[in-house]
């Protein structure tokens, strides 16, 4: 399996505190080494196409999976990661063929 980050990670991880980015970077790199970190496990989000990755008890990253790659779109914590999903979705453009990520407004 091969990882991607998306611009939208890099803004979410900006957003969390030094030692929480300091988590997510130590699971980055190893997942970037193709060396799963212990207690990491990915789980299929149900209404979307997205997946979440364990960083540690509270961090969640939020991925697209697109072939044989992940792509890491969202970093935060469990239930704002999970907020941050239910509201966006992942498309490709047919004419450029890059990742859009898209936030979904929802009509009351």
């Amino acid at each position: 399996m091969r990882y991607a980050f998306s611009d939208t990670f890099q803004d979410s991880l900006c957003r969390l505190g030094r030692s929480d980015q300091n988590a997510v970077k130590i699971t980055m790199a190893d997942l970037f080494l193709d060396q799963t970190p212990s207690g990491f496990n990915l789980e299929k989000l149900k209404g979307n196409n997205f997946w979440s990755g364990r960083v540690n008890d509270d961090l969640r990253l939020i991925m697209s999976h697109h072939g044989d790659t992940n792509i890491v779109v969202h970093v935060s914590h469990h239930e704002d990661a999970y907020s941050w999903a239910a509201s966006h979705d992942v498309k490709v453009n047919e004419a450029t063929r890059s990742l859009q990520v898209i936030k979904s407004e929802r009509l009351v």
